[in-house]
């Protein structure tokens, strides 16, 4: 018999629209922190970690991710713990 797909070509067209909408911005964040450049230029001047450096660095911005990540798990934790128990 047919080897027949139970997901309807339609929606797995548009699922795959969709995950590109959506990492697209991702990619090019990635990207731009890669730049070596002053300023942010696309194509890219040169590869440098010298922004990622600097983020990890900085006594601004840092504790600030650590605060969102630290909540992200926290959440995500919580999240599982309830979604498995109903």
């Amino acid at each position: 018999m047919g080897d027949i797909n139970p997901i309807p070509l339609t929606f797995r067209v548009l699922a795959g629209v969709a995950l590109t909408v959506l990492l697209a911005p991702v990619l090019l964040v990635v990207l731009a922190g890669l730049n070596s450049g002053d300023y942010l230029t696309f194509p890219p001047e040169g590869l440098s970690l010298r922004w990622i450096k600097s983020f990890l660095t900085s006594p601004t911005f840092m504790p600030a991710f650590l605060f969102s990540f630290g909540l992200a798990t926290a959440v995500t934790l919580i999240s599982t713990l309830l979604g498995t128990m109903a």
